[in-house]
């Protein structure tokens, strides 16, 4: 399978943003701890978000629905 340039911009930016993430929960121990909290309760959010969508996708895409 020959893989599109644009797949390779796409996965280059989703690891940037993961980093992103990375570095902000680093800099959260530097907050106040209520206010990290609650940073840290939107940002797992966020992560269940965007880990819904991915598997409802894979899903989608294994079963065939996606005109594959």
């Amino acid at each position: 399978m020959e893989s599109r340039p644009e797949l390779h911009k796409l996965l280059h930016d989703v690891q940037s943003k993961c980093a992103n993430i990375k570095g902000a929960c680093q800099l959260l121990s530097d907050c106040p701890d209520a206010e990290a909290l609650d940073m840290l309760d939107d940002m797992t959010q966020a992560g269940r978000d965007i880990l819904r969508c991915l598997l409802e996708l894979k899903k989608k895409i294994a079963d065939g629905k996606e005109g594959r």
